[in-house]
């Protein structure tokens, strides 16, 4: 036993220094994480959702497919696209087909905030982006489509502009500032 322990204090000096240095350890793993990127990422392409239609809301009230058959034309429905984008149609101007190509990345809006008659301030630049479609021109191109600020809801399906007083101040990525009121 007093063999070994002098053996193992008498190597330690030599086995410490063929050690490799932290920042080795580290870019190594760094190494195996992107590699390990490069097979993961289209398998997590292809486990994404596809569907076109992500949620459906009509009057306010969350939908399926189904019920959409069943609309009135003073019914307002509102699509959540490829879970990006949001379109407002009338119940007698509905097209089911997605109104858009790809789905872009960029953020057309910069920054929007909503200002209550309250005084309140609320940032709701990410729901602005869904409304504002792709292009950034809140689908104006779309005949169909109504996205206008008065049937702009919030992630609690409140609308966003209730009084004459409330508005909408953004700033797209041309760096306009745009106003929207009811």
């Amino acid at each position: 036993m007093w063999v070994y322990l002098a053996i193992a204090l008498c190597s330690a000096p030599i086995i410490y220094s063929k050690l490799p240095d932290v920042g080795d350890i580290l870019l190594f793993m760094i190494r195996r994480y992107e590699d390990l990127n490069i097979i993961i990422r289209p398998i997590k392409g292809l486990l994404e959702d596809k569907r076109d239609i992500t949620e459906i809301y009509i009057n306010n009230i969350l939908s399926s497919l189904d019920d959409v058959k069943e609309c009135k034309e003073d019914d307002l429905i509102e699509i959540l696209w490829r879970n990006r984008y949001r379109a407002i149609y009338r119940g007698n101007n509905l097209d089911l087909v997605c109104p858009f190509g790809v789905c872009s990345d960029t953020t057309n809006i910069l920054l929007a905030d909503l200002h209550k008659s309250t005084g309140e301030v609320i940032d709701i630049t990410e729901r602005i982006n869904q409304y504002s479609g792709p292009d950034g021109n809140f689908f104006k191109d779309n005949s169909n489509i109504e996205n206008i600020s008065k049937n702009f809801y919030n992630s609690r399906r409140e609308l966003l502009l209730t009084t004459d007083e409330d508005y909408i101040m953004l700033l797209d990525k041309k760096g306009d500032e745009i106003r929207l009121q009811l």
